[in-house]
């Protein structure tokens, strides 16, 4: 009977080092959070991981470099748990995956990558650190930002996890789509830094964005709807597009007039896969500009409680955690998702 298991997998600094000497750089503790390992056997063994996580790392390469640069040959030659204090022999003791990890445990991964072909060990690709560092700058998203990608027939949502990639010309952006029911997650690239091919995930405009609430929507059912935080007539910060002048981003106060608003029939198609948009988002909101947006996510990232907008605001996804400091000095740490707030020992203490 076949056996698999599905763990998490982190790689050392030492081997992100390794890829990044043979060219290859991406955001692995996205692309690896979730794999799953199998094997035709009865039973998975730690080598038939080791196999796997190798063969990951190749196919990434040659997806990106399409043989442009040569092959590259990936060796894992350490496996730990994630503590670090257990070193996982796989070459010689043909140890059970089971042994060691139960399902959905993480894997701490130590490898060296090198290239197979002369061309690639002796020719550089044309663009340096310096000019990829300087187009990351000119870019408006950052590894880990939420976004929405077109992709013809509908925008699909996901987040960054490589910023200025390398091909025959940079790419500015690699995002992992969100799974959808009956489309599995996938990483696509983003060939144009423009609104056209890629937004940034906010509370969208109904008026002319409906599209773009129903591609970000979660779909959900009337009969399955989550709890949300907020209520018929609290008082609420929306995250809308960013402002103009400074292109940081820009929180709207506004009234919660409807839960679970309808927002109308409609489906989609891909060609290999197809299906229904949600009917029904969290929230409606009646801002006090006058305007009124959907909430599509009940998510810190695009609504708060009224006050609890970010101090310092940012052009990327808004973050969870934020320190700042009060008017009598105290520095407080904020959680935008629990609204915990946490007063801040001083680092340095004064003891004369």
């Amino acid at each position: 009977m076949p056996s698999s298991i599905k763990l998490a997998v982190i790689l050392t600094e030492q081997s992100k080092a390794n890829l990044r000497d043979v060219w290859l750089e991406a955001s692995w503790e996205d692309l690896m959070r979730s794999m799953t390992f199998s094997s035709s056997k009865p039973s998975l063994q730690m080598e038939d991981v080791a196999e796997q996580v190798e063969t990951y790392i190749e196919n990434i390469y040659q997806a990106r470099y399409k043989g442009q640069w040569g092959q590259i040959q990936v060796q894992v030659f350490k496996m730990m748990n994630q503590a670090g204090n257990k070193e996982l022999f796989f070459k010689d003791n043909k140890d059970n995956v089971n042994q060691h990890f139960n399902p959905g445990d993480t894997l701490v991964v130590e490898l060296d990558a090198v290239s197979t072909s002369n061309q690639a060990m002796q020719q550089e690709p044309e663009f340096t650190e310096e000019m990829i560092e300087k187009a990351r700058s000119l870019l408006r998203f950052g590894l880990n930002d939420r976004v929405l990608c077109n992709c013809g027939p509908r925008w699909l949502l996901g987040h960054v996890v490589g910023t200025a990639v390398p091909d025959d010309e940079l790419i500015p952006y690699l995002v992992k789509t969100d799974a959808l029911p009956g489309l599995p997650s996938g990483t696509i690239s983003v060939p144009s830094d423009d609104d056209g091919c890629c937004i940034q995930e906010v509370c969208f405009d109904p008026a002319t964005q409906l599209d773009l609430v129903r591609c970000a929507a979660a779909v959900v059912t009337e009969s399955r709807k989550p709890k949300l935080r907020f209520a018929v007539g609290d008082d609420i910060a929306c995250r809308i597009r960013n402002n103009p002048e400074d292109g940081l981003e820009n929180w709207v106060r506004g009234c919660i007039t409807e839960v679970w608003p309808n927002i109308g029939v409609a489906t989609w198609d891909m060609g290999e896969a197809t299906g229904k948009f949600s009917e029904i988002v969290p929230y409606k909101v009646n801002l006090a500009s006058d305007k009124w947006v959907y909430c599509h996510r009940d998510d810190h990232t695009l609504i708060r409680r009224q006050g609890m907008q970010p101090r310092t605001r940012i052009k990327g996804t808004s973050k969870r955690m934020e320190t700042v400091t009060e008017e009598d000095g105290r520095r407080i740490r904020i959680d935008h998702v629990t609204e915990r707030r946490k007063v801040l020992l001083d680092e340095v203490c004064d003891t004369d």
